[in-house]
């Protein structure tokens, strides 16, 4: 029995210089394993967490566990099975009780998760931040850093009598001593907001040595803007770009917006679209600005079909105001389809219901005009007053000039005028509307 598992444990590690074969090794671990070898038993789990065969490995811990409840590996590596649900049944109760028993024989990291449940109120069972505060001080006092931070985090965030901020700061400066980014990176933002910019930058720094995304992002923005050290539009992208490769949506955003627009970096519309699409992948609603790159032929030749039926899939779903908006526009001037001005005061009107100021324009242009339905002359004032007051100026101006005495063919000879202007191919509210997510609340 237990040459089998000496020669399986040979063959993994290649001690003596012999080749490692792991094939081998877990042949001769299996028969070890079914003559009840403990060794080979728990070895052979590795193997199989390693081959992401979970549900073979969380039989074998398993089985470990009831043996000996003094098996503090295997209790870990099953409650690790347990709680990602990778092959079994993901149970959150159960980790809990195997945790709990880690705990009460003084296991550190047992004590900060059992703490983090209770604080969250994770795994089934009700927040009850005294019980959290116990695991987590009982985790801190053995200088547990995530403890530090999660206690840390519960003395400034919840309603905990008798804790001060300072307390709280003393407990992120104990985590952020020992490495934890995520304290570095609190510290860092709270710094920020007592303008405290140089102490600020320097933790940020620190923290973004661990190559910690969120500490990447506000890196680049202390470069962008020049809080706590000079401004530098090359580092800041660097940073930008860093965090981006490891999917942070807000440096995604920030570059891709600079990429487009040309904003302190050189223009560069593939790079944009790219990282627009990437963002999309994870937030729908940025799919409305790759079918507005799309639409206009920025770093793409012009797809304006792909991108009408963009703005209907993420209108539809979404309720996206500005993807509505953005539909209703091409569906008025024909583009990637036929024209519709029926549907286009549809979509129209439903962009102006989710308080759209553009589309709330365009809707009294139609109502004035008679596009798309009847002539609608005093809802039309209505709408252009509403536009007004949400900062439209065209509408503000054409709601004035409505009080006139001659209102109607006051607008009309405005009207004209503008459409007479060299630009006449864009739509009026295009003057007075920037296309994104800010202009409707």
């Amino acid at each position: 029995m237990r040459s089998n598992s000496r020669l399986g444990y040979i063959y993994e590690t290649g001690i003596g210089g012999l080749k490692k074969d792991f094939k081998k090794a877990k042949r001769f671990y299996i028969r070890a394993e079914k003559r009840g070898d403990l060794d080979a038993r728990f070895n052979l789990a590795l193997i199989y967490k390693k081959e992401k065969n979970f549900t073979k490995a969380a039989r074998l811990f398993s089985l470990l566990v009831e043996g000996d409840d003094n098996d503090l590996d295997s209790k870990i590596n099953l409650i690790e099975i347990l709680e990602k649900g990778e092959g079994v049944p993901k149970n959150l109760r159960k980790v809990l009780g195997l945790l709990a028993q880690l705990a009460e024989k003084g296991d550190a990291e047992a004590q900060f998760r059992i703490g983090k449940m209770y604080r969250r109120g994770e795994a089934g069972i009700d927040v009850d931040l005294d019980r959290a505060r116990d695991f987590l001080t009982l985790a801190v006092d053995k200088s547990h850093s995530g403890a530090c931070f999660e206690l840390g985090l519960m003395f400034w965030e919840d309603e905990v009598d008798g804790v001060t901020a300072e307390e709280a700061i003393n407990l992120f400066t104990l985590a952020a001593e020992q490495g934890h980014a995520e304290a570095k990176l609190k510290l860092s933002l709270i710094y920020s907001g007592d303008e405290r910019y140089e102490e600020a930058f320097r933790l940020c720094s620190s923290a973004a040595e661990e190559k910690y995304a969120p500490a990447l992002n506000l890196l680049a923005r202390f470069h962008e803007f020049g809080k706590g050290t000079p401004i530098n539009h090359a580092l800041a992208e660097k940073f930008y770009t860093l965090a981006a490769k490891q999917g942070d949506v807000s440096s995604e955003l920030a570059l891709a917006s600079k990429y487009r627009n040309g904003i302190e970096l050189r223009k560069n519309p593939k790079k944009a679209l790219r990282l627009y699409k990437s963002a999309s992948k994870k937030y729908e609603n940025f799919k409305v600005d790759v079918a507005e790159m799309l639409r206009k032929g920025e770093g793409v030749i012009p797809k304006a079909q792909k991108a009408r039926l963009m703005f209907y899939d993420i209108g539809r779903k979404k309720g996206n105001a500005v993807a509505i908006f953005s539909l209703a526009e091409m569906l008025r001037k024909g583009e990637g389809g036929k024209k519709n001005l029926q549907k286009a005061r549809f979509f129209y009107s439903l962009a102006h219901k989710k308080k759209h100021r553009g589309a709330t324009f365009q809707l009294a242009e139609m109502y004035r005009k008679g596009e798309g339905g009847e002539k609608l002359f005093e809802e039309s004032k209505l709408l252009y007053e509403s536009a007004g007051k949400r900062g439209h100026e065209l509408a503000a101006f054409y709601a004035a000039l409505f009080e006139g005495k001659d209102g109607e063919e006051s607008i009309n000879e405005a009207d004209s005028d503008a459409l007479s202007h060299k630009n006449s191919d864009s739509s009026l509210s295009a003057q007075f509307f920037t296309n994104t997510e800010e202009e409707f609340s």
